[in-house]
């Protein structure tokens, strides 16, 4: 019996240092309104200038609220925080 495809869904990974903030980016569902980058531009712009499939947060700390806001913002909900 053979097996069924698996779906690949292309999903950007912002790796933050210190624990517990992971940023993951579908770019099926991102239809580039710029929610994210207009409400906390430090952390996405980076993402949207160079499509980074990984990189660091400088103070995931400092951010941390205001990403959560971001990804809430998103009408696709293509941002999701692990």
């Amino acid at each position: 019996m053979a097996e069924a495809p698996r779906s690949r869904q292309p999903i950007i990974t912002i790796a933050c240092k210190g624990p517990g903030m992971r940023i993951k980016i579908n770019k099926i569902l991102c239809i580039g309104c710029e929610a994210c980058i207009n409400h906390c531009p430090d952390v996405f712009m980076t993402w949207g200038m160079y499509m980074k499939a990984d990189f660091e947060v400088a103070d995931p700390d400092k951010y941390q609220k205001a990403v959560q806001e971001a990804a809430g913002l998103c009408p696709k909900r293509a941002i999701s925080i692990d």
